[in-house]
């Protein structure tokens, strides 16, 4: 659960790209220095979360425009919380129900907004603003984690 970057570095991590990143989008994401890390191969998988842990910052950005925008759980928020980094991600319904309305790192979709807010995260790196959004993804370990999601399953089979 520890992460080794040492600086700034923003990673877009996945299985698959989701098909409504166009290729354009895609070329901006990466002049943002963000590397992309993903494989639909089961083998290499694995490989992508000993590779994540080298990048202080996650990657995760949804259409407002596709249907399912309003709440769809967001496996990348929970990746990068356990590994104990922050992530540039949508303010969706999932997302603020995990770290709330004061999660610093929010943005749209929006290219010039993301920019912005990737610019906010390069300059409030190793800050305190950095340290509190870090805490609020330990909490979101804590509430994501396997351990915990057992126990409130077995717990909801009690009362029934």
């Amino acid at each position: 659960r520890f992460n080794l970057a040492k600086e700034y570095r923003l990673v877009y991590a996945g299985i698959i790209l989701p098909g409504n990143i166009s290729e354009e989008y895609l070329k901006k994401i990466k002049e943002l220095n963000t590397i992309v890390i993903n494989s639909s191969d089961p083998a290499k998988q694995q490989d992508i979360f000993t590779q994540v842990i080298n990048y202080s910052c996650h990657f995760s950005v949804r259409n407002e425009a596709l249907e399912d925008f309003g709440y769809k759980p967001n496996a990348k928020l929970s990746f990068a919380a356990g590994t104990n980094s922050n992530i540039v991600l949508s303010r969706d319904q999932s997302n603020i129900e995990l770290l709330d309305q004061s999660y610093p790192y929010y943005t749209d979709s929006d290219m010039n907004n993301v920019i912005k807010t990737v610019d906010y995260y390069r300059s409030t790196y190793g800050s305190k603003i950095w340290n509190n959004a870090l805490d609020m993804m330990r909490e979101v370990r804590e509430r994501t984690s396997i351990e915990r999601i057992c126990k409130d399953f077995l717990q909801y089979l009690e009362r029934c």
